[in-house]
């Protein structure tokens, strides 16, 4: 079983130092598309990856009576630079996400989420890890219009996902 972590506001770690080993390779480049809430993979190539996170998100609203949150791509444009600087540095820590966010111009509130899979690419698992943890589930249900999300597989098949929320 895999390691799975979500991290919050006012949360940071630098767990991944002992779990990747140094003598791994470069990070692969990885290049952003539209979300598909059916596939996480699109093409031959690994690295290319898209995010089901809105749908597994809006899912999650529409269970808590609230609306869902439409697809940004200046939010997934900044998600996927926050994921991969996350995979370059191996650590999981909050960074300037909400300025990022608040600098695509689509309102007043905006969040970050982050969160990490030792074993790849897990949609599932890190929703249900936000879901699971109260302060990140009052983010996700929060009253936001516009998602924006990406992942960025690193060294040794760790992923990272940025959840940027305005």
């Amino acid at each position: 079983m895999g390691m799975l972590i979500a991290l919050g506001p006012g949360q940071g770690t630098n767990l991944l130092s002992a779990l990747v080993p140094h003598t791994a390779g470069p990070s692969p480049g990885v290049r952003i598309m539209r979300q598909s809430p059916a596939s996480t993979l699109v093409s031959s190539q690994p690295w290319e990856v898209v995010s089901r996170q809105q749908s597994l998100i809006n899912a999650d609203r529409a269970a808590a009576g609230l609306n869902p949150l439409r697809w940004n791509t200046c939010l997934a444009a900044d998600a996927h630079r926050r994921a991969a600087r996350l995979a370059a540095s191996q650590v999981l820590e909050p960074g300037e996400g909400v300025k990022a966010v608040l600098a695509c111009g689509l309102g007043a509130n905006g969040h970050e989420e982050l969160g990490m899979a030792a074993q790849g690419i897990d949609d599932a698992a890190l929703n249900s890890s936000f879901m699971n943890n109260p302060q990140q589930r009052k983010f996700v249900l929060g009253p936001f219009h516009w998602v924006g999300t990406a992942w960025v597989v690193g060294r040794g098949g760790i992923a990272y996902l940025a959840l940027e929320l305005s």
